[in-house]
């Protein structure tokens, strides 16, 4: 059964332009996952498993000293929510994005990770 994803965003700069943009994408099967990492600073992994991903969304609940790799890769920055729409956009964490590892550096608090991953279901 198809699932769609409506999205849509605003961006206003101060005394400046307001863009906004919004769309609907069709995929075959969606995932949520939501994990808290500790604030130890020790890595969790969460197996994601989104082969064929079409829309991801990745958000915490504090952003304070957060970061992430995908598959072992390089470490991302996870200062804000990020939001990955299309085949191109997403497949720039890596080409499985199966593994996202967490790591919670604030030693006051732990943080909550929620991940929507819109995806293909066959190939």
């Amino acid at each position: 059964m198809l699932e769609k994803i409506n999205w849509s965003f605003k961006v206003q700069v101060t005394n400046g332009p307001t863009l906004t943009e919004s769309g609907e994408l069709t995929v075959d099967a969606y995932d949520v996952v939501e994990v808290t990492i500790p604030k130890t600073g020790d890595a969790v992994t969460i197996a994601v498993q989104p082969d064929g991903a079409q829309f991801i969304y990745i958000s915490a609940t504090s952003y304070k000293d957060l970061s992430y790799t995908v598959d072992g890769g390089s470490d991302v920055t996870f200062d804000a929510a990020h939001i990955l729409i299309g085949e191109g956009a997403a497949g720039l964490l890596s080409a499985t994005q199966q593994d996202f590892e967490f790591t919670n550096a604030d030693t006051t608090a732990d943080t909550k990770v929620r991940i929507l991953v819109g995806r293909k279901a066959t190939s």
